[in-house]
């Protein structure tokens, strides 16, 4: 049997968690953590990023964001919103309407954000509520 190998592998860093930080690097698959390990227990990648020097962090998820889409797209819309979202380290993220009300009450509105949504950089939209 031949090793496995990831899609992903960032070695050398600081890893971030919630209980410290530890000299480590994460082997990704498929857009998910299969392994966190010393570097020498990571399994060999199709791509290799080297943290050497650098923090290696989890991505931030925005309960509240308002990309304005439909109706203020001149302010801001689902590319130029999520692309700045990624920028700074926001990996998903709750929208709510950039209109009167504060809340996304028309099914219209709803419809076109998870058409829309969805074909941006591969997002993955998944509807959410709140009364």
């Amino acid at each position: 049997m031949s090793p496995r190998v990831v899609d992903l592998v960032i070695r050398g860093g600081r890893l971030v968690s919630s209980t410290g930080t530890m000299s480590a690097g994460v082997a990704v698959e498929g857009g998910v953590i299969v392994a966190v390990a010393d570097d020498g227990g990571l399994p060999e990648a199709r791509e290799t990023i080297d943290a050497t020097g650098k923090y290696v962090l989890p991505g931030v998820i925005d309960p509240h964001v308002h990309f304005r889409s439909p109706g203020y797209e001149y302010k801001e819309d689902w590319a130029s919103g999520t692309a700045a979202a990624a920028c700074g380290g926001v990996a998903g993220a709750f929208t709510l309407a950039g209109r009167a009300g504060g809340v996304m009450r028309e099914w219209s509105a709803a419809r076109y954000a998870l058409k829309n949504a969805s074909s941006i950089f591969g997002s993955r939209l998944r509807p959410s509520a709140a009364r």
